[in-house]
């Protein structure tokens, strides 16, 4: 395909037998011009208006710790251990009313301190892994787990080296018989308080909002060097 470009002598060319005035290309110009003023007189005018602002991130609301909680953690726990304990003081005792009888005591007892001391660490030391994957969350859980079972077994010793040692009748067979329970029961304890950590996060500090960063916006001075530039 051939083109015929020629000049007409008067600020325009022909192409193909069409004419393109070199006019449009100074409009053109003018216009680009003209919109780089109205912007600058609009900054002038108008100091406050910007782009807006890219939005905030909403802060996640944290929850409180609740007795109630607690309570229905210990209501899961204390049925799996009433039943070792019953059965580990029937044996001892050799009667299974007597065995009922401790357990139900220590159970009481027990039952009480671990709303205590549940509470106390989801109200003094709440989660900071809420909203997390998975992961991040079990172990968190894991570690206040730990926390929450030592603080536990201190405040409950005293109750379960008494009925221990009234089953017992020694010094040595409560040690030996608390410390087997313990360890016996160790096992419940976490997975209970885990999977309540899983299945029903616990209280969890608040997340403050990320902060408002502002668009980018045209200098006054660059703006002015470069329309002069045009």
């Amino acid at each position: 395909m051939r083109l015929l470009l020629c000049n007409t002598g008067k600020g325009s060319m022909s192409v193909m037998g069409f004419s393109v005035h070199a006019a449009s290309f100074a409009l053109q110009s003018q216009l680009r011009n003209a919109a780089v003023s109205l912007s600058i007189a609009s900054v002038l005018a108008f100091p406050g208006i910007a782009p807006a602002a890219e939005p905030t991130d909403p802060a996640k609301q944290g929850t409180e710790a609740s007795l109630e909680r607690s309570a229905m953690r210990a209501l899961t726990y204390k049925v799996g251990t009433f039943l070792t304990n019953t059965v580990a003081y029937s044996v001892t005792t050799g009667d299974m009313m007597q065995g009922l009888a401790l357990s139900s005591v220590l159970t009481a007892y027990s039952s009480v301190s671990y709303v205590l001391t549940d509470y106390f660490w989801d109200s003094a030391y709440p989660q900071m892994h809420a909203g997390d994957a998975p992961a991040e969350v079990l172990k968190e859980s894991a570690e206040r787990t730990t926390w929450k079972f030592m603080t536990y077994k201190v405040v409950n010793l005293p109750a379960l080296m008494a009925v221990s040692y009234y089953a017992t009748g020694t010094a040595s067979g409560a040690l030996g018989l608390a410390s087997g329970l313990s360890l016996a029961k160790a096992g419940w304890f976490y997975a209970n308080t885990m999977l309540w950590d899983y299945y029903s996060p616990p209280p969890s500090k608040p997340e403050q909002p990320k902060p408002m960063r502002p668009a980018p916006t045209l200098p006054m001075a660059d703006a002015a060097r470069l329309h002069a530039a045009k």
